[in-house]
């Protein structure tokens, strides 16, 4: 259905992205969740397109620009590979290795029966659950300090 970039997002979809430009691409959202934050005068907002299986995740610190990409849909490709619903050993296959070399397992979010895999380098992090991958998200690429965000062109 929709082949995933990392650190540029997931098919016409790009990082940097407003609320607007997402439904001009993709319709109105299935569910729209905004949060406020009055500690730090923040909001933001969650995006779901549940018939895509996409979720799409914009904050006031970027201007409601999108920031993350969560897919849990298993026709969404990665590499010209489809990891929504296959084994966690999958994540050993060569293509995956190539692409996401320093891809590792994420101790401290371990909880009994679910890892997560990350990779920096990349922006991806995979989530299984009883050794099967049931969603990754997708962040942009950050700058050197790891503060700021590096908006795809």
């Amino acid at each position: 259905m929709m082949e995933i970039k990392p650190l540029q997002g997931i098919g016409m979809i790009k990082f940097g992205m407003t609320e607007k430009e997402l439904k001009e691409v993709l319709g109105d959202p299935t569910n729209r969740k905004s949060t406020l934050f009055p500690a730090n005068n923040s909001e933001s907002i969650d995006l779901e397109y549940a018939h895509l299986g996409l979720q799409f995740h914009l904050t006031t610190e970027n201007n409601l620009r999108l920031e993350s990409i969560r897919f849990n849909n298993p026709d969404h490709s990665l590499f010209g590979e489809y990891p929504i619903g296959q084994e966690a050993s999958f994540l050993n296959k060569e293509c995956i290795k190539r692409n996401l070399p320093d891809l590792q397992l994420e101790y401290e979010y371990i909880q009994p029966g679910k890892d997560v895999y990350y990779s920096e380098e990349k922006g991806v992090l995979i989530y299984s659950e009883g050794g099967v991958i049931t969603s990754i998200v997708l962040f942009p690429q950050y700058d050197a300090s790891g503060e700021n965000i590096i908006w795809p062109g």
